[in-house]
């Protein structure tokens, strides 16, 4: 079996999360490959300024600005296969 799309990649979505302003936030995104012991790589779009992920999939920092934000996190590995999971999140 060629590797690629056809090896899915799972991405555990947080759902709705909510964190006040100027304090630090530390959540870990979990994923699976359909492969055990794929290591995967993480990356997100959308986060609240002030936060970013960690290749690992650890979103930490500190928001700086009140909002709400759509995140995407999306877990791939070197074939080409990857998932993705959308979540709001709110600053207050």
């Amino acid at each position: 079996m060629t590797p690629g799309a056809s090896w899915p990649v799972t991405v555990a979505n947080p759902h709705g999360m909510s964190a006040p302003a100027h304090t630090a936030v530390r959540l870990a995104v979990t994923a699976k490959a359909s492969t055990a012991g794929t290591a995967l790589t993480f990356s997100a779009t959308g986060l609240p300024a002030g936060l970013s992920i960690s290749p690992s999939g650890v979103i930490t920092g500190s928001a700086t600005a009140t909002g709400t934000s759509t995140v995407s996190v999306t877990a791939s590995y070197g074939h080409g296969a990857a998932g993705t999971a959308s979540f709001v999140w709110t600053v207050t």
